[in-house]
């Protein structure tokens, strides 16, 4: 309310529920938030990762799909991304790759939310790139997701190039 919120609206938004015993609760109780932002750096969503090994839920929830929040269309860190002037863009797993990518100073880095990648989302970024470098896990669903990624981007007309980390994930 201080910021002028309605409960109806963040109730809308999917941060908090409504629970006749308990009031208004949320699902991101003792998580990390990300706020996931589109290409004009406004926040449409967010991305919570579960703090400490005994908490239960999953261990990524984002807010729920909203008029404004649709997970198949935007990329986490694309508002930065598409303006980077690298050549290409790295597809990364998650919030905390592309976090320590920037800070590393690869601003060029996205990744999806939550979801596999769409056709949707190779579209938005052929918009700024005609090449997109692949860092997914190297563990078995990190390399059944590549090789996914691999034909809807040739199916987007986008180039691709798989950046494999030895010693690692």
């Amino acid at each position: 309310h201080q910021k002028g919120f309605t409960d109806e609206l963040i109730r809308d938004a999917g941060l908090a529920k409504m629970d006749e015993k308990r009031g208004t609760t949320t699902q991101f109780w003792n998580r990390v938030m990300f706020p996931i932002q589109d290409i004009n750096h406004r926040v449409i969503g967010f991305g919570g990762r579960i703090m400490g090994d005994n908490d239960s839920g999953p261990k990524y929830l984002n807010s729920p799909e909203t008029e404004i929040f649709d997970k198949s269309r935007n990329l986490y860190g694309m508002n930065y991304a598409r303006t980077a002037r690298t050549g290409n863009i790295i597809l990364c797993e998650g919030y905390m790759d592309v976090i320590a990518l920037h800070q590393a100073g690869f601003t060029n880095a996205v990744a999806c939310l939550g979801t596999a990648l769409t056709q949707e989302q190779a579209r938005l970024m052929k918009r700024y790139t005609d090449e997109v470098v692949l860092s997914y896990d190297s563990d078995e669903a990190g390399q059944k997701a590549t090789r996914r990624a691999m034909q809807i981007f040739s199916d987007s007309g986008l180039k691709v190039r798989v950046l494999q980390l030895r010693g690692g994930k």
